[in-house]
C-alpha cells in the first residue's frame, strides 16, 4: 500500500508548494492568487478521495486496523469541505471496519497494532499541513468518534449503527448507494440488538437465581428497540426477508425475557405467560413474511443480504414449536389454577402441544426430521401421561372412556416416532405407562381383569427391541454411558416387577374361569418353516400352534411366573436374561391374544 504514496514523490510535492514566510503570512491561500487556492482545494479533495479509496481497499484486504488508520487519515482533509456523496462514502467504511471489528474481538491485539504503525508517507503531509496552520496539533476533525480503535464489542457495534445513520443523512448519494446503505445500517441494527439480548441471556446463565430481573429490563428495551429499528429500516427497502429475520429476533428476545421473569417457586406467572404468547405471535409473523415473499417468488435459497432463507424458515419453525412446547410444559408441570379454570387449563396445554407438532414437517428429509420426530414423541408421550393421570382421577364413565382413548391415541403416536433402537429408554418407559394403564383398568368382572392383564403382557413383550437396544448400549462405552445405566437399571427393574405382577395375576385370572381355551392360528413369527410350507396360499405367514387347554396354559404360567422371579440385572449389567425370558413369552402372548 505504501508504494502508492512513496516518500519521494511527497518530498517533491511538498518543495514545489511555497512555505508560509514567502511573501506574506498565508499567501497561498489569499485572493491575489486563486489559481494557487484552486490548486489547494484540488489537492485536499485528492487526498480525501484517495484515503478513503485505501481505507476501502485495506478493509476488504481484512486489514482492519490498517483501513482505520487510513480512514483517521482521511477525515484530517478537512471532511467538512466534501460532497455529500463523499463524506457517507467515509462514513459508510468506518461503519464496515467498526461492524467487522465487532465480529472479530478475538484478533483485535494484531489490528490495534496494525492501527497504531504510522504511515511515514503521511506524516510527511500532515506535518506540512499543521505548518499551513501555524500549529503543530492534529487538525480537530468532526470524524474522530469514527476513527478510533476500540477495544469493545458494544461500542464498535454503536459506532457502527451511528456511521451508517449519519451516512444516510448527506445530500448527494445516489439511490443505488442510498439502498446498500440502508441495508447496512438494518443488519448492524440487529446485531447491534443480538449482542444486547444474548447480553442478558448471558447474566441470566451466570447468576442464576440471584439474577435481579429489573437490573435486565433495560437490556432487554435496548435490544428491543434495536430490532424495531432495523425492521422500520427493512421495510423501507421491502425486504421481507430481513423483516422475518428481526421478527423472529423479537420472538426469541420475549422467550428470554419470559425466563427472566420466572419465579422462583416454580409457578407460572401471568407475565411470563403473556410473554411467551408475544413470542408466538413474532415467530408465526415471520413465518408469514417468508410464506408471502415465497409466493410473490421474491425468495431465494440465498438472499441479497446473505440470509440463507431455507435455514431461517426452519429455525423460526423449530423455535415456534419450542414456545409452543415450553409454554404447555409449564401448564403442566406448574398449572396455575389462579389464572384459569382446571378444564381450561387442560385444553390449552393439549392445544399448545398439538400445534408443538403440527407446525413440523415430519415427512421433509431434512437434516432436522430426527429432532422434529422426538420432539413430536415427546409431546404426545406428555398428552398421554396427561390424560392418563386424569382417567384415575375422573368419577364420570363417559370421561373415562374419552379419556382412555385419548391416551391410548398418544401412547401409540409417541412410540410410532420413538424408534426402540435409537430411543430404548423412551419406549420402554411408554410401555410401562401402558402397563401401569392397563392395570388401573383391571376392575369388575374377572374376564374384564384377564383382559386387561394379557394387554399388559403384549405392552411387556413388546419391549424387547428395546431391551436388546439396552444391551448394546451397555456394551458400549460413551460419555453419557453413567447416566444412561443408571436409568436403564431402574426401568429394567420396574419392568421386572411388573412382568411378575402380571403373570401372577394372570395364573389367578385364568384359574378362576370355567371356559377352556383353545389356541388355533396366531400371527407370530414362524416356528418350523417345513410346517410353514405346507400351508395353504391364503394362510402363508401364519402360524399352527399345538392346541392347548386352559390347564396347559395355567400350567405354562406358572412355570413361567416362578422363572420370572429369578430375573434379576445386578452389577454385571446383563439383560441377555431378561431378553431371552420375554423371547419365550411371544408365544405364550399370542396364544393368549386368540382366546
Amino acid at each position: 500500500m505504501e508504494h502508492l504514496l512513496s516518500t519521494q514523490s511527497v518530498d517533491g510535492l511538498v518543495e514545489e508548494m511555497p512555505k508560509p514566510e514567502e511573501r506574506g503570512q498565508r499567501m497561498f491561500l489569499h485572493s491575489s492568487f486563486p489559481w494557487k487556492k484552486h490548486n489547494w482545494q484540488q489537492f485536499m479533495q485528492f487526498s480525501r478521495k484517495s484515503t478513503i479509496a485505501l481505507a476501502d481497499l485495506l478493509y476488504q484486504q481484512g486489514r482492519w486496523g490498517k483501513a482505520l488508520r487510513m480512514a483517521a487519515y482521511a477525515a484530517r482533509f478537512d471532511m467538512s469541505a466534501a460532497s455529500g456523496c463523499l463524506r457517507a462514502h467515509f462514513l459508510q467504511v468506518c461503519g464496515d471496519i467498526h461492524g467487522q471489528l465487532a465480529r472479530t474481538y478475538a484478533e483485535w491485539e494484531r489490528q490495534a497494532e496494525q492501527y497504531d504503525e504510522c504511515n511515514p508517507v503521511m506524516l510527511k503531509i500532515f506535518k506540512f499541513l499543521s505548518q499551513r496552520e501555524e500549529s503543530e496539533e492534529d487538525i480537530p476533525t468532526e470524524y474522530e468518534w469514527a476513527v478510533r480503535f476500540l477495544h469493545d464489542i458494544e461500542a464498535n457495534l454503536t459506532v457502527s449503527v451511528r456511521a451508517y445513520q449519519e451516512a444516510l443523512s448527506k445530500d448527494d448519494v445516489d439511490e443505488v448507494e442510498m439502498e446498500l446503505l440502508r441495508k447496512r445500517h438494518g443488519n448492524s441494527l440487529n446485531e447491534l440488538g443480538s449482542f444486547y439480548m444474548h447480553k442478558a441471556t448471558a447474566t441470566m446463565t451466570v447468576q442464576g437465581d440471584a439474577c435481579d430481573e429489573t437490573s435486565l429490563h433495560p437490556i432487554w428495551k435496548q435490544s428491543f428497540a434495536c430490532f424495531e429499528r432495523g425492521i422500520d429500516v427493512f421495510q423501507s427497502t421491502h425486504d421481507n426477508v430481513n423483516v422475518a429475520l428481526l421478527t423472529a429476533n423479537c420472538g426469541r428476545l420475549m422467550r428470554g425475557f419470559a425466563r427472566s421473569m420466572s419465579s422462583s417457586d416454580g409457578k407460572l406467572q401471568a407475565k411470563e405467560c403473556d410473554a411467551y404468547k408475544k413470542a408466538i405471535e413474532y415467530y408465526q409473523k415471520a413465518l408469514d413474511l417468508l410464506g408471502k415473499a415465497n409466493k410473490s417468488k421474491r425468495l431465494r435459497a440465498v438472499s441479497p443480504t446473505g440470509v440463507n432463507v431455507s435455514e431461517l424458515k426452519e429455525s423460526v419453525t423449530w423455535e415456534l414449536s419450542t414456545t409452543y412446547f415450553t409454554l404447555a410444559c409449564l401448564l403442566q408441570e406448574a398449572t396455575p389454577l389462579e389464572l384459569m379454570e382446571r378444564d381450561q387449563v387442560e385444553k390449552t396445554i393439549a392445544d399448545y402441544m398439538n400445534r408443538a407438532v403440527q407446525v413440523l414437517d415430519l415427512q421433509a428429509s431434512s437434516a432436522r426430521l430426527p429432532i422434529y420426530q422426538y420432539r413430536a414423541a415427546t409431546a404426545h408421550h406428555r398428552l398421554a401421561s396427561m390424560y392418563h393421570n386424569l382417567l384415575r382421577d375422573s368419577a364420570n364413565e363417559h370421561r373415562s372412556k374419552q379419556l382412555r382413548l385419548l391416551a391410548e391415541s398418544h401412547y401409540q403416536k409417541a412410540k410410532h416416532h420413538f424408534v426402540p433402537d435409537e430411543h430404548p429408554l423412551e419406549f420402554l418407559r411408554i410401555q410401562l405407562e401402558q402397563v401401569a394403564l392397563c392395570e388401573f383398568l383391571m376392575q369388575g368382572a374377572p374376564l374384564r381383569a384377564t383382559k386387561n392383564l394379557i394387554d399388559a403382557l403384549d405392552h411387556l413383550v413388546a419391549c424387547l427391541p428395546a431391551l436388546v437396544a439396552i444391551q448394546r448400549r451397555f456394551k458400549e462405552a460413551d460419555s453419557e454411558a453413567e447416566a444412561f445405566e443408571k436409568e436403564a437399571l431402574k426401568l429394567t427393574q420396574l419392568f421386572i416387577a411388573r412382568l411378575q405382577f402380571t403373570l401372577l395375576g394372570l395364573n389367578k385370572a385364568l384359574s378362576s374361569l370355567k371356559k377352556k381355551y383353545v389356541a388355533r392360528r396366531v400371527h407370530v413369527p414362524a416356528l418350523d418353516d417345513s410346517l410353514s410350507e405346507r400351508q395353504p396360499s391364503h394362510e402363508r405367514g401364519v402360524t399352527l400352534v399345538p392346541s392347548r387347554s386352559k390347564e396347559d396354559t395355567v400350567k405354562q404360567l406358572k412355570a413361567d411366573y416362578a422363572s420370572s422371579l429369578r430375573l434379576a440385572v445386578g452389577a454385571d449389567k446383563s439383560v441377555d436374561p431378561l431378553i431371552d425370558f420375554v423371547s419365550a413369552l411371544v408365544q405364550t402372548s399370542s396364544i393368549l391374544k386368540t382366546h
